[in-house]
């Protein structure tokens, strides 16, 4: 029983602060969510057979998620050769981006808020 404890104590997934304070502006789902979590987390790679270990997504979820994430400007993938090798990576800029712009709207409308309490 204590190892079990001890096991959901862990933080394998940290969670930023302003992200969660922003995310709710950014009209995802919770399946986005998770899937944006592994991304940033454990790998910034589609690899379908992991994503079903560890978020426990069928093969249709995970791509129907992953393109919703790409529709909507969160996660673009970019591909690198190194000596002859390709390879594509998940990346996090758009996410991020909008993260920051969430981040100063909200400040705006604090100060906003309280210039408006003051009078």
């Amino acid at each position: 029983m204590n190892n079990v404890r001890a096991s959901f104590k862990t933080k394998n997934f940290i969670i930023n602060e302003n992200v969660v304070k922003t995310i709710k502006n950014l009209d995802i789902t919770l399946k986005e969510f998770l899937l944006l979590l592994y991304f940033i987390n454990i790998k910034a790679l589609l690899d379908l057979n992991d994503i079903k270990k560890v978020l426990g997504f069928n093969e249709e979820e995970i791509l129907n998620t992953y393109t919703s994430l790409i529709t909507k400007g969160l996660i673009e993938v970019k591909v690198f050769k190194d000596s002859g090798v390709v390879s594509e990576v998940i990346s996090l800029d758009m996410f991020y981006d909008k993260l920051v712009m969430n981040t100063k709207n909200e400040e705006k409308k604090s100060k906003r808020e309280l210039n408006l309490i003051k009078r």
